[in-house]
């Protein structure tokens, strides 16, 4: 006799999930499977129409119970996996954009304290100088080990 559930808090569980789930559902046209998301899309509502009753058909199969309440019908954008998909493509979320707005005056902030112990840094400007990139207006912002290893050192030097 097989179990019908994972064990509840198992380290493979949210593995085993995933891998069934994309088992499932990754030969229909036009649908996209992340973790306990689904999403259905078509170049035109045939298309669309055609791949949703394969999805509900599997799920039945399978035992999948879907919640009515989570389900999006007939909108024309929405946000998955950190994207906002439209019908121009794919576009970053409103939470994305502000999250690296935040991190920019998280850095000038940090930028701003250290300047005052600037006297006590050796190589200041050195150390600096990728964290002050970051904060110009038309720069992208990416944190990367370069930059990491600047801000442990500024770190370093203060605490020692």
């Amino acid at each position: 006799m097989r179990p019908k559930r994972l064990i509840f808090g198992a380290k493979c569980s949210q593995d085993l999930f995933d891998e069934q789930m994309y088992r499932i559902f990754e030969d229909i046209p036009n649908c996209l499977n992340q973790r306990d998301d689904i999403l259905i899309g078509g170049v035109n509502t045939e298309e669309h129409n055609k791949a949703f009753r394969e999805v509900l058909k599997r799920a039945k199969d399978f035992g999948i119970t879907l919640n009515r309440d989570k389900c999006e019908f007939g909108v024309n954008e929405l946000e998955f996996y950190g994207y906002k998909s439209t019908k121009d493509g794919l576009k970053p979320t409103h939470e994305k954009v502000s999250a690296v707005k935040e991190a920019k005056e998280a850095v000038r902030s940090f930028l701003g304290m250290i300047g005052y112990l600037s006297k006590f840094i050796p190589r200041y400007t050195l150390l600096t100088g990728l964290l002050r990139k970051l904060t110009h207006k038309d720069t992208q912002f990416r944190w990367g080990h370069e930059e990491n290893s600047a801000f442990e050192k500024l770190k370093n030097s203060i605490t020692n």
